[in-house]
């Protein structure tokens, strides 16, 4: 891996930089508020980084895992959840969100490796 100063060099990525500009400037990202843009990319993150299971579905889990006060949560919770589907998680009988299909297909496609 190349690096410059200790970091990687940005078109090591080029194809996720493409996907996530694409994203960036979609519908459902655009439609959102400032409070629930940033809400919104830190659940990803959470679920990106969770090893595949998932977030959690009770409100009072999700406001802890964002470190939200309640009154923010609720001005956003209806703006950011339908972005989100639930599923059956990891464990027996639990259920779990997980991001709802990404415009235009960018979660299949990323998975497929396409847009490089």
């Amino acid at each position: 891996m190349s690096e410059t100063n200790g970091e990687r060099r940005v078109g090591e990525h080029g194809a996720l930089r493409r996907l996530v500009a694409e994203f960036l400037r979609s519908e459902k990202f655009q439609s959102l508020g400032g409070l629930a843009r940033a809400v919104y990319l830190l659940l990803l993150i959470h679920d990106w980084t969770s090893g595949g299971r998932g977030l959690p579905v009770e409100d009072d889990d999700l406001r802890a895992l964002l470190g939200l006060e309640e009154d923010d949560w609720d001005r956003i919770r209806d703006e950011v959840l339908p972005l989100f589907e639930i599923e059956p998680g990891t464990k027996d009988g639990e259920v779990v969100l997980r991001p709802a299909a990404l415009a235009g297909g960018l979660r299949t496609r990323a998975r497929r490796g396409e847009g490089r």
